[in-house]
């Protein structure tokens, strides 16, 4: 299982866009970027301008909504993990 797999399956468990609340609204992206990296790797970042943490694996950032275009954004490695 790959990691858009994975959020595609979360998306379907999804009513009404509570989980996208909680992870993208409700300031918990750090939490859904941690967890996604216990199981698929990867760097946890942080967007500063965004105030967002995004899972990088090989180059491409991940949130709860899928893949995120992080192009012409700052990435800062998060100290934590």
């Amino acid at each position: 299982m790959n990691i858009l797999n994975t959020i595609a399956d979360l998306q379907r468990l999804n009513s009404n866009d509570v989980l996208e609340r909680i992870f993208v609204e409700g300031g918990y992206c750090y939490d859904f970027a941690y967890m996604m990296q216990r199981s698929f790797g990867g760097d946890v970042m942080y967007i500063p301008e965004d105030r967002h943490y995004v899972l990088r694996i090989d180059g491409v950032c991940y949130d709860i909504t899928g893949i995120v275009n992080t192009s012409g954004k700052r990435l800062e490695p998060d100290s934590a993990t």
